[in-house]
This record gives C-alpha cells, structure tokens and sequence, in this order.
C-alpha cells in the first residue's frame, strides 16, 4: 500500500491527523497508519479517503514518476491561470505537456476541464472543447463526480457562446442540481464547485439578473465557509457589473468596484485589475 500518497492527500487538503480523523477514528489510530504502516479497518480507512476526495484504489497505485509530477504540477499552475483570466498563459503551460504521456485517469480528466475551459472562455476552438467534453458525459461511470459536473458547465459555456442559450441552460441546470450535493472535503473540489457557480452566474447575467446575484451570493457565502478566495474577485466584479444593468445607485456600484479591486490584488489577478480601471476611469454607468 503507497501510505505516502495517502499522507501527500492529507498534507495538500491542508488538514492535521486530527482533524482528518474526527468523527472517524482516534488520532492515534491515524498515526500508527501513517507512521508505522497498521492499516486500520476497511470502514475507517474508506471513510479516510472519501473525506480526502481520493480513492481507495489510489493508495494500491505505484508511485507516481517523475512525469506524473511535472504533469500535475503544470496542470495546477494551468488551473490557476484559468482562474485568474489569463487564458493566453494558461494556454501555454497546456502547449508544453505531452498529452500522449498523460495516463492517469484522473490527470486525463483534469487535462480535459482545464483544456476545454481555457479554450472556450478564449473563443479558441470550441467545438473541440465540446468533442473532449462529451468524452465525459457519455460515459460518467469512468469519472469522478467533479470532473462529470465540470463538463456538463463546460458544455453550457460552449453553447452559450455558440448562441444556443436553451441547451446552454440544459447543461447548467444539469451542472448545478448536482454539484452542491458534492461535500466539501477536499480544497481542489471547493476550488472547483466555485468555477461551477461563477460560470453558471455568468450566463444567466444575460438574461436573469436576480438568478445570477443569487448564484454569486451562494459563490461569496462557500468563499467565506471555505476561507479561500478564488473566484471571490471576479464574483463581485460581475455583481458590480450587475448592478449597473439593473440602474441601483453610483455608491453602491462604486463600494463593488472596490471591493473588486482589493480582491483582484489579493489574488494578483491583473486581468481584473485592468478591467476595473477601464470601468472607472470611462464611468459609463455614472447617473
């Protein structure tokens, strides 16, 4: 049993063997496992990994090799440039993997959401974001629960930009009646219910302005739960930009601003930062 991605799971959801353990075992049950290699029951031990977003079939997997890592790692520095709006970049960390050496199920899923994603909120080639999606959704029993709700979102993206806003929707709906179910347990599975629920308020910003605040309110609220702050910039900004489609006064719009802004340097989001100077300095909804 690989005890060390078991452990490398706990350190990167950021948790203690205390706080993994409660309301499942003892702590000490927890250290002996991890230190000395006692492998506790299968009901404790299944519980440990659901609660760390990973499988049980996860700790049976060789070590991960050098390439493995190198992709992970290039993955994740993708993910946050998606996050951040920085699509060109984003697109050129993807350009250096080797994709034929991405074996992993779940490296190939996350390679599909961020490529998919970056291409379509870029206008890149869509219908391809649409083909690698569909590869999810037609057979969900072979991915995780996440990476099935990402692809139905991503899906609503496409369409929405290909202008077919009731199937657009379709997907959305379909994305969100599921995802909120999922627990959140594990820190990337929080990061990626946000994208989830920023994405679905931007369409709906459209055409249902009281919609997408509620979504936006719901996205602020697991951002205060969760204690992160992905997507919390680029949430109130689209607040802010509501807010001037629906005429509510200069104050208000000025405090979401901002807002926005602290947010945006928080986060170094410059794309942000960029958009809210623009926004300022032309004063387009000033009354």
């Amino acid at each position: 049993m690989n005890i060390q991605s078991f452990i490398d799971a706990r350190l990167a959801a950021g948790l203690t063997q205390d706080e993994l353990a409660q309301g499942i075992a003892t702590q000490a049950t927890l250290s002996r496992f991890e230190s000395g290699g006692k492998i506790p029951s299968i009901k404790i031990l299944t519980k440990l990994v659901n609660r760390l977003d990973i499988s049980l079939a996860d700790l049976f997997v060789v070590e991960e090799t050098s390439t493995e890592k190198i992709i992970r790692t290039k993955l994740a520095a993708a993910e946050y440039k998606l996050i951040v709006s920085e699509y060109a970049a984003a697109d050129t960390i993807l350009n250096e993997l080797d994709v034929t050496k991405i074996e992993q199920a779940d490296l190939h899923d996350w390679y599909v959401f961020v490529r998919s994603y970056v291409d379509i909120c870029s206008e890149k080639d869509v219908n391809q974001a649409i083909l690698r999606l569909n590869s999810i959704v037609l057979e969900p029993a072979k991915h995780a629960e996440i990476y099935l709700y990402l692809a139905y979102t991503g899906l609503g993206m496409a369409y929405a930009r290909q202008g077919n806003e009731e199937l657009a929707e379709q997907y959305f709906e379909q994305s969100f009646e599921n995802v909120m179910s999922l627990k959140n347990d594990h820190a990337r599975t929080i990061w990626r219910k946000l994208s989830i629920l920023f994405y679905t308020a931007e369409f709906f910003s459209e055409h249902d302005l009281e919609t997408s605040d509620i979504l936006l309110n719901a996205l602020i609220d697991l951002v205060s739960e969760q204690h992160v702050t992905y997507y919390l910039a680029r949430a109130v900004y689209l607040q802010a930009q509501n807010a001037i489609k629906r005429n509510v006064s200069v104050d208000e719009i000025n405090e979401l601003l901002r807002d926005a802004y602290a947010f945006s340097k928080i986060n170094r989001n410059i794309v942000e930062i960029a958009a809210i100077k623009r926004l300022l300095t032309e004063r387009t909804f000033s009354k």
